[in-house]
């Protein structure tokens, strides 16, 4: 029963990554951040990972990180804290699935 779940999740999961990227593609291939500045892109883009990535993983740290991002854009954080971050996220990254590594990259 449990290779069946997995086995189940796993299309869920590369079905979604499949939209994932035709919805990503569309959105630079269309120019549409074209007008915005690398801030924003940068903010719209985790809006969109946190939306349709971390809402579907289990790993808390993968959120976390995403919030880290959020809060340094937003002047909340300085970079040191980012850094030290970036650095626990890099030793945590075999934790995540090859869904969320596509997007955590």
């Amino acid at each position: 029963m449990k290779k069946n779940q997995k086995k189940i999740k796993k299309q869920i999961n590369n079905n979604l990554e499949r939209e994932n990227n035709i919805f990503l593609n569309k959105i630079l291939s269309e120019g549409l951040l074209v007008n915005y500045s690398v801030v924003d892109e940068i903010k719209i883009l985790l809006c969109f990972t946190k939306k349709y990535v971390v809402s579907m993983s289990d790993n808390y740290k993968f959120s976390t990180d995403i919030e880290f991002s959020e809060k340094y854009l937003n002047k909340k954080i300085s970079l040191k804290q980012l850094n030290q971050r970036e650095s626990l996220a890099l030793k945590y990254l075999d934790s995540l699935t090859e869904f969320e590594k596509t997007y955590k990259n």
